[in-house]
């Protein structure tokens, strides 16, 4: 099992309280989950990516307008220079999902490029 939450789980973003105090009941869920069901030889696992680029989303929350904007403002934020793709988040999922994962259960796994190392001040 992989759940899909969200790095506003980890750190506070303003504007979004209760998206973000959503997403630590998921991930604690996702560890109770991964006690219970671990000797059916169940895993379950968390993946908390952020906004990545290319999505259906973007456009009704962002607006067409400003969705370039956006994601050029978001770059900076992350410490490997670049924003996410889909495919970042499904090759995690993949691996997760794989035999090479096996002994892997109740983790959260950050697929972010460091953006939950970053603060959420774009002044410092």
């Amino acid at each position: 099992i992989i759940n899909i939450s969200s790095i506003a789980g980890l750190k506070a973003f303003p504007s979004v309280g209760l998206y973000c105090t959503s997403k630590p009941a998921l991930q604690m869920l996702s560890q109770v989950m991964a006690m219970e069901v671990a000797s059916d030889n169940i895993r379950v696992n968390l993946i908390c990516p952020p906004v990545v680029e290319d999505t259906e989303l973007s456009v009704p929350i962002f607006g067409e307008e400003n969705v370039s904007e956006f994601y050029d403002n978001m770059r900076p934020l992350h410490p490997l220079d670049r924003n996410g793709k889909p495919k970042d988040v499904t090759e995690a999922a993949f691996f997760l999902a794989s035999e090479e994962s096996s002994w892997i259960t109740g983790i959260t796994l950050n697929v972010d490029g460091g953006r939950h190392l970053a603060t959420n001040r774009s002044s410092l």
